[in-house]
């Protein structure tokens, strides 16, 4: 896969990126120890009130799936384990802070649907953590919120790319400002430690992968998270067309691709949509 351009990555570094909230700092502190206290861990992130009580949502919401209410920070860790909790932390703290000053409701509804389709996807396609899976459709364009910042013009091209179906859907933004938000987004996951496939997949979510010969993508873990989020892409466009653009012309071009990435055919596609939709609506 091609490297950041050194102009964009420069661009991209110089995008402001909010910090991590002091409460996300102390609980992977306590992870890297080498015996976490779950304590210490509950108590980081119950001292920041509107995230525990955000984590606490999420964990509780019926996409989620847990079994039983789970009523604390501590109960969280002892039921989900405390790897699962640290990455819904990090999860709703990133979502947090990059929705301050900014009206992204859409957004985020769209971000949402996009993640909870992509763990269903993983859940049904083995080889992939379903929770990854959900943190890249979450965060997948992130580096969007930080370009209409930093941008006063960034919207107008986000419109033009959607309105004009161009491909990549990267290529006006490459051409107006030197830089796109998948490089922006990927600056975001390296800054808040997300992991290091995600990132990757973050950086390359736009690229055709038929172009990419440099790896084996049936054992490539970042080329499978993509290609899930491909398919959770197409299933919310499907389920959404009437209120959303159609994404089906990014399918077209890599569709078959995405298909040889996870060893299925059309046939086996069809039907994995269906199942995903039922699961969907039902959640």
């Amino acid at each position: 896969m091609s490297a950041i351009p050194s102009t964009a990555e420069t661009i991209a570094k110089s995008v402001r990126i909010p910090p991590r909230p002091e409460a996300l700092v102390l609980f992977r502190q306590e992870m890297a120890s080498a015996s976490p206290n779950f304590n210490k861990l509950a108590a980081a992130v119950s001292s920041d009130v509107s995230l525990s009580g955000a984590v606490l949502q999420i964990i509780n919401s019926p996409a989620f799936g847990a079994r039983g209410k789970v009523t604390s920070i501590s109960h969280a860790c002892n039921m989900l384990g405390l790897v699962r909790v640290e990455k819904i932390v990090q999860a709703v703290a990133l979502r947090g802070a990059l929705s301050k000053g900014v009206s992204l409701d859409r957004f985020w509804d769209s971000a949402n649907e996009i993640a909870n389709l992509s763990r269903i996807l993983a859940q049904k396609l083995s080889g992939i953590p379903a929770d990854d899976a959900y943190t890249l459709g979450l965060f997948h364009d992130c580096g969007i919120p930080l370009l209409l910042q930093h941008f006063p013009d960034y919207k107008q091209t986000l419109i033009e790319t959607n309105r004009t179906n161009i491909l990549p859907a990267t290529l006006l933004e490459d051409e107006r400002f030197g830089v796109n938000h998948t490089q922006v987004g990927h600056e975001v996951a390296l800054q808040w430690f997300l992991p290091e496939t995600i990132a990757e997949a973050i950086l390359y979510h736009h690229q055709d992968l038929a172009e990419q010969d440099g790896d084996d993508p049936q054992n490539d873990q970042v080329y499978s998270l993509i290609a899930i989020l491909k398919m959770a892409e197409f299933i919310s466009a499907t389920l959404r067309k009437a209120w959303r653009n159609d994404d089906s012309h990014e399918w077209n071009l890599i569709g078959a691709r995405v298909l040889q990435v996870m060893g299925i055919d059309e046939d086996d596609f069809t039907e994995i949509c269906g199942e995903v939709m039922e699961d969907f609506r039902g959640s």
